[in-house]
């Protein structure tokens, strides 16, 4: 099977399509967009597969990467992640708490 540009379209794994999706969603690209250029045939399979655990936590971790490698601290690192749980009830409470408790335990004042 041929592309429009004439390239020839390569099988590719679908956890290797999820890894070059979360790059892109790390690097502040759309879900759309991401997708499109991850090689995701349409946005509806793109967005799934971004509201994936799996997908969520390759983003945090090219985050938090890129975060150690531009110079952040690992405690500043560590005190801006947070996972959100799915229940919408408890997003606030549970957000609020994690980092309530992580500054605790590392020190922060506010």
């Amino acid at each position: 099977m041929l592309r429009k540009d004439g390239a020839r379209l390569q099988p590719v794994d679908s956890g290797e399509l999820r890894v070059r999706l979360a790059r892109g969603l790390a690097a502040g690209l759309t879900v759309a967009e991401a997708g499109r250029r991850a090689g995701y045939l349409n946005g509806q399979s793109a967005w799934r597969a971004a509201q994936s655990d799996e997908v969520q936590a390759h983003v945090a971790k090219i985050r938090e990467d890129a975060a150690l490698a531009a110079g952040a601290s690992l405690e500043w690192v560590l005190a801006h992640h947070v996972r959100i749980v799915e229940d919408a009830d408890e997003k606030t409470n549970v957000r609020q708490a994690s980092l309530t408790a992580i500054t605790d335990v590392l020190g922060y004042k506010e």
